[in-house]
């Protein structure tokens, strides 16, 4: 089980121009993330009574593709119900999500990221959140935690999670190969455990040392 093998680092408030900002890298996989508001937001795009979240992700280079729109489809969908947007009616919350890096792991990093990021800008939250990467190798069925695009070769299973911090249930889900449901609570319930060993307890690490 790679468990202790999986380089995890982040940053708080590294962009001066947003409202808040973070980095955080997943072995070789790198992203920035700035949000910006609550602010004024288009009338076309103003909702009476709560802020409109807007979601934009761009790669490290080229236009985006079907990559990348559901990257922002997934994150917009999630925030939406993580976010207390009633709080701030007929405004605008933008998220801008950098790619620097990506080896495989893009997803859980960006959403990550994005934690993060609306923590140091202060949006109000039902919950913080952290996505897990995990998979199964073919050869001996272990796990790989974070695989990069070397060990995908090699994996019959892979799945993304996300959990939020309170009662560490399962935001949203997605797997890739043939599974049942033994492989899918395996899978789960090993990345619930990294999730709380590991990710919340860097959140709270960075909060805590900067205010």
């Amino acid at each position: 089980m790679q468990f202790l093998e999986t380089k995890l680092e982040a940053q708080l408030g590294c962009l001066t121009k947003p409202d808040g900002s973070a980095k955080f890298s997943i072995n070789d996989t790198v992203q920035i993330c700035g949000v910006y508001g609550p602010g004024e937001v288009k009338l076309m795009k103003e909702i009476a009574e709560r802020a409109y979240v807007n979601v934009i992700y761009k790669p490290r280079v080229g236009a985006n593709t079907n990559r990348e729109k559901v990257m922002e489809y997934t994150l917009r969908s999630i925030l939406d119900g993580i976010i207390l947007t009633s709080l701030h009616p007929r405004t605008a919350i933008n998220i801008i999500i950098q790619e620097i890096q990506n080896d495989s792991n893009f997803i859980s990093c960006g959403i990550n990221c994005t934690c993060l990021a609306l923590l140091d800008a202060g949006i109000p939250l039902k919950f913080t959140f952290a996505s897990v990467r995990l998979a199964l190798t073919e050869d001996d069925n272990s796990i790989v935690y974070f695989p990069d695009s070397k060990q995908d070769k090699k994996i019959k299973i892979s799945a993304t999670f996300i959990f939020d911090s309170i009662d560490k249930d399962v935001i949203s889900s997605n797997i890739d190969g043939i599974f049942d449901t033994k492989d899918f609570e395996y899978l789960m319930n090993n990345a619930k455990q990294y999730a709380i060993t590991n990710i919340f307890p860097l959140y709270s690490k960075l909060i805590n040392e900067k205010y």
